[in-house]
């Protein structure tokens, strides 16, 4: 009876919507409550199921589903039980399966950034007591490659087109609750496009480039859809999306996202499933977009213009990146093993613009992927940098023509956006990528297998 409902074309999308709204509702009401649904569900899932790519829901909702952020006061008894629980089957269920590193191909990249990342602990000074917490992040690329290592091995029939889903019910997540949020914020500032708030697990601007990450996965599936209705379906949640990505009121997630969406929509083009139908169907969408911009054209010409006061309210301001960067690139300089491993997650107290105003706080971000991994880990991080990078690349070109363009559009967007924002050693970036290439390389590998087997 299991095996039937799961084998059932409509179980994956409608496990993702099912997933999705309690993720959503749990961070609109009642974030507890719905993050102990997601484990409760994700460990079933592990016990009757035995596929952590049914895992991979509940696992990324929960964390961009968590409205609490890291407030351990606000962790009910219940959370951390099951959360327990959840850790202590996946990691069974894992040495059930054992580790085999063929089925993981990209592991050398993660765990030399792992390693490079450690090394820096030793001579680490942090300026306080109430700092020693950070200590804990020095570890954090480490569990990246641990992560990895889980869902290539654990992941027993891969699945591309569940990724996708997955994806996209995220970005859908994510738009949903920087609308929700910022709309509740609209009375205090005047403005839906507010420049900064919280979402709990993090900023709005990083809600924009996880949309990023999101948005060529829905264009997958747009471009293999041969229906009309998913046509309509997969466009409605791409401009749903966009409209999230406008409403964070971050310049380089609009920025990003549009030269994103049109490299996507110009290769969706050539390479979907029905070209003509596709080509003809979007050109008619466009084209009654237009009809009504010019009709509306006062109200349309309003809300562009309130978009634009407040995305770019502070023009094309560096919001004091290049002090930062500066700041990276100093505390690398300080003596040779700095310059070899870096300083690691360094932690000087300094004022900085932060979503609740200027005020003194730990710096440990650089807002650039080049000079955060160069303040950590120095040269050899840089090297070991690269090297993952190419792994990255290198495994979507064992992949379908429609995958590969797709994905690799969306992988160089976000790599491009992050040298001025945050994207790697980020959590909920990592976290993501890994499972993202655990799949790719459960996949790889078990199309491999199946092509040792009928040279056999």
């Amino acid at each position: 009876m299991l095996n039937k409902i799961i084998n059932n074309k409509l179980f994956p999308t409608l496990y993702c919507i099912v997933v999705c709204l309690i993720s959503f509702i749990g961070f609109y009401s009642n974030t507890n409550i719905g993050l102990l649904l997601l484990l409760i569900i994700g460990t079933l899932s592990i016990i009757f199921l035995k596929d952590l790519k049914y895992v991979i829901p509940c696992f990324l909702y929960f964390i961009f589903g968590n409205r609490n952020g890291t407030a351990l006061n606000q962790i009910d008894i219940p959370l951390v039980i099951m959360g327990g629980a959840f850790l202590v089957i996946m990691v069974g269920f894992i040495i059930k399966q054992k580790i085999n590193l063929k089925k993981s191909k990209s592991w050398l990249g993660f765990f030399l950034m792992g390693i490079f990342t450690l090394i820096p602990i030793c001579w680490a000074k942090l300026i306080d007591s109430d700092s020693s917490m950070l200590y804990f992040m020095y570890f954090a690329d480490i569990g990246y490659f641990l992560l990895y290592l889980i869902f290539s091995n654990g992941i027993k029939k891969p699945d591309l087109n569940f990724l996708a889903l997955i994806m996209t019910f995220l970005g859908i997540l994510l738009a949903a609750e920087c609308i929700m949020v910022s709309y509740s914020l609209k009375d205090v500032f005047g403005n839906v496009f507010v420049t900064w708030y919280y979402l709990g697990w993090g900023l709005c601007n990083e809600a924009g480039i996880m949309m990023l990450v999101c948005l060529p996965f829905v264009f997958y599936l747009f471009s293999l859809s041969d229906k009309i209705y998913k046509y309509i379906l997969y466009l409605i949640t791409i401009l749903f999306i966009v409209v999230g990505i406008l409403l964070t009121g971050s310049r380089g997630a609009t920025l990003f996202g549009a030269l994103e969406i049109a490299a996507l929509f110009i290769a969706t083009m050539f390479i979907s499933k029905n070209r003509k139908k596709t080509l003809i169907f979007t050109a008619c969408l466009f084209a009654i977009a237009i009809i009504f911009a010019i009709i509306k054209f006062d109200y349309v010409k309003e809300k562009i213009q309130e978009a634009v006061d407040g995305i770019f309210a502070s023009s094309f301001s560096d919001n004091g990146r290049f002090s930062l960067y500066k700041d990276a690139c100093r505390v690398w300089n300080e003596n040779f093993k700095t310059r070899l491993f870096g300083s690691g997650f360094v932690s000087e107290i300094k004022p900085g613009n932060t979503a609740l105003g200027m005020q003194e706080n730990v710096v440990i971000v650089y807002h650039s992927t080049f000079f955060q991994t160069l303040a950590m880990s120095g040269i050899f991080g840089i090297i070991t940098l690269f090297i993952h990078l190419y792994q990255k690349y290198k495994r979507l070109f064992k992949l379908s023509s429609t995958f590969l363009i797709l994905i690799i559009i969306g992988y160089f967007v976000v790599d491009l956006y992050g040298l001025i924002d945050n994207t790697y050693h980020m959590y909920y970036y990592m976290i993501t990528l890994t499972i993202i290439m655990g799949m790719i390389d459960a996949h790889l590998y078990t199309e491999e297998e199946k092509d040792i087997n009928i040279t056999v």
